[in-house]
């Protein structure tokens, strides 16, 4: 099985059907599906792009142009190939070819690309006993946006499914994300969450507690869904923010309710998406799809929010569904 350095010397040479196949095999060895899945969509855009240029359907310079994209993002991927466990490396600290595009260059006339890869968590949970949502459709659509931006190396999507509280926060502190994506059930008011928030006191019909929205994640057994407040949620980035330092630019709620959760969380991070209402699966999928392609073509927040908005709106959402908070101030659209 070949070595990141022979790897690399694959790509220098400009072999990236084979770099693509090491690399396959080698992100095999670890336990690091994103990464996997990701180098397979690598598989994919190569292939496509060297049949569009063997069918002359696209130009010369498109050609280079998409390899050089490749080429970079598999750069990427193979220096996350060195914390894969269980991969031989005998790369470590060595000195990046010259002849090699980096991070900082310009590629055949294209934007330079940033060194700094963007860090995304997608936190999905959907216990038994809540409605089946499309999670893994939602990762696939907002992966493939990310894959096909102009440059596919800047972002590391992150996936964690059935994920308890307790998790929530090590993953946090383990994957440090600049982006934190939550899908997932929320609630507000209902009776069941009425009792939860209670821990089990007898609340009269018309005394709905002050934290009466939350998220639905796993208990620690994995069994049962566990609701968490707002005010937990509130807390919860209070310390990641204040004490961990984690460097979250941007957390997306995309599940019902989450307004609340949304405008508590944008006291400490810059942009917070949530949603004024209960949401359609399908409107929530094309929200997320829409506000990924505009990150992934460097849109601000906002803008991309929009793109989100305008995709929703085809769903039968309203245009007041998703909401947007900067600097602690809701954004009008």
């Amino acid at each position: 099985m070949a070595t990141t350095s022979e790897i690399r010397e694959l790509i220098t040479k400009g072999k990236l059907k084979e770099a693509i196949e090491a690399m396959i095999n080698l992100s095999g060895q670890g336990d690091d599906s994103d990464l996997q899945n990701s180098l397979i969509l690598q598989s994919s855009r190569f292939q496509e792009n060297e049949r569009s240029n063997l069918s002359g359907i696209i130009s010369s310079g498109d050609y280079s142009r998409s390899r050089s994209r490749i080429t970079f993002a598999l750069l990427s991927y193979l220096d996350e190939l060195k914390d894969v466990p269980g991969v031989q490396n005998n790369a470590r600290g060595a000195a990046q070819p010259a002849n090699v595009p980096n991070a900082d260059a310009q590629q055949d006339g294209t934007e330079g690309a940033e060194s700094d890869i963007i860090k995304i968590l997608f936190l999905a949970s959907n216990p038994s006993g809540t409605a089946k949502l499309q999670l893994d459709k939602e990762h696939s659509k907002v992966s493939k946006k990310l894959q096909n931006s102009p440059t596919p190396g800047r972002f590391r999507l992150k996936l964690k499914e059935a994920v308890t509280l307790t998790e929530f926060l090590e993953y946090l502190i383990e994957e440090r994300p600049e982006i934190i994506h939550f899908s997932g059930h929320g609630e507000k008011g209902n009776k069941e969450v009425r009792q939860m928030v209670s821990r089990g006191l007898d609340l009269g019909e018309d005394e709905v507690p002050e934290d009466d929205t939350g998220i639905i994640l796993y208990d620690d057994s994995k069994r049962e869904p566990f609701f968490v407040g707002t005010t937990v949620i509130r807390r919860m980035f209070k310390s990641m923010i204040n004490v961990h330092q984690i460097p979250i630019k941007v957390v997306l709620f995309n599940n019902c309710f989450s307004q609340a959760q949304a405008e508590a969380v944008a006291e400490f991070v810059p942009n917070v998406i949530g949603t004024s209402w209960s949401v359609k699966d399908e409107a929530a999928i094309a929200f997320a799809t829409s506000f990924y392609f505009g990150i992934a073509n460097d849109k601000e927040v906002n803008a991309a929010v929009d793109l989100g908005i305008t995709n929703a709106l085809a769903y039968g959402e309203p245009e007041d569904r998703f909401v947007l908070y900067q600097e602690g101030k809701k954004v009008s659209f």
